[in-house]
């Protein structure tokens, strides 16, 4: 097995190489085909016009010559004619090399059709990442190094899958080692420490903060806690909680109580109301200039949540400006 995988790499490099070169000369193709079809584009449009021209100048000289007295037009007359003459050069060598454009790009279309077909029915990089998968499928660790291998990665996954390989005749001797105990032993005894094992795993689960969430009647975290663990794994969080107190909200941020109102039970802010402002990197100056006023939500103190969600930012805002105390509907008093 130890030697079976780096031939298999090195056959995938192959195909990988083979892959890249194929691409390269198709990449070069379709360049050339796009300038040759580019210039006989130009071409086309030229003769056109020489066309166009060509039709102009054949009705000057069908013009002239019906005049009664072609004695007064007749240097007009023979210039257009050779005008005329030209004309029809020009169209002729033009439309030559537009033929000559036509068959130099069927030849490089062949050539593309041939390139892209070589390079999509190839599917020898599919057989040999099998073939990997395949070869290490017996142990897990391995296995997921090669679940998702591709032309991008496949050197240093095959680096550092030589490496465990190269090592796992040393894995399996302490495995060996490890089990050594249980040969010999009864059935009845094996399965008996497998049982005290489980007991063992949930007594450790149950010791995890999530189920010791569950058990509780009353979780208390900081507020960078909440938003941070709480208020996305909702396990840590009874799914029938029926009320959030947060205390010196006076001391938090509205942009960070905000988070609060996700749960969808009441809240109770307690706190001072005329606490000093919070500390804010930018200064009053700097948050209430046009474009930094969403600041003030890092600025003002969740105790004027109410007044964000009844009156709007304006509002909140306003208040901010002004240093207004938030003006609650029950604004309950506990001290003077």
């Amino acid at each position: 097995m130890k030697e079976e995988i780096p031939v298999v790499f090195n056959k995938l490099a192959d195909v990988y190489s083979y892959k890249k070169e194929v691409r390269g000369t198709l990449d070069a193709v379709n360049g050339e085909w796009d300038e040759l079809v580019g210039r006989r584009d130009k071409l086309n449009e030229d003769v056109k016009k020489l066309n166009r021209r060509f039709i102009e100048v054949n009705d000057e000289i069908l013009s002239y010559n019906s005049k009664r007295v072609k004695f007064f037009v007749k240097g007009k007359l023979e210039e257009a004619e050779e005008l005329k003459v030209q004309l029809r050069k020009a169209i002729d060598i033009k439309n030559g090399l537009i033929e000559g454009l036509d068959y130099d790009i069927n030849i490089l279309s062949i050539r593309r059709d041939q390139l892209t077909k070589a390079y999509v029915s190839d599917n020898r990089d599919e057989m040999y990442i099998e073939n990997i998968k395949r070869l290490t499928e017996f142990d897990i660790e391995l296995l997921n190094l090669v679940r998702d291998i591709n032309e991008e990665n496949y050197l240093q996954r095959k680096e550092t899958l030589v490496k465990i390989v190269a090592s796992y005749d040393t894995l399996m001797r302490q495995r060996a080692g490890k089990y050594s105990i249980y040969k010999g032993m009864r059935l009845d005894d094996i399965l008996a420490k497998i049982n005290n094992m489980n007991q063992e795993k949930s007594n450790l689960i149950k010791m995890s903060t999530i189920e010791r969430a569950k058990e509780v009647l009353i979780v208390a975290a900081p507020i960078d806690t909440y938003i941070n663990r709480i208020a996305v794994e909702n396990d840590l969080l009874a799914a029938d909680a029926k009320h959030i107190f947060m205390e010196e909200a006076g001391n938090c941020a509205a942009i960070k109580g905000l988070t609060l109102l996700q749960k969808r039970i009441p809240i109770t802010l307690v706190g001072d109301y005329s606490q000093r402002e919070l500390t804010c990197e930018m200064d009053y100056n700097e948050i209430v200039e046009p474009g930094n006023q969403a600041v003030t939500l890092w600025a003002q103190s969740v105790l004027h949540l109410e007044e964000l969600m009844a009156g709007g930012f304006d509002d909140f805002l306003s208040s901010y400006m002004k240093d207004s105390t938030a003006p609650y509907e029950n604004l309950v008093m506990l001290t003077e």
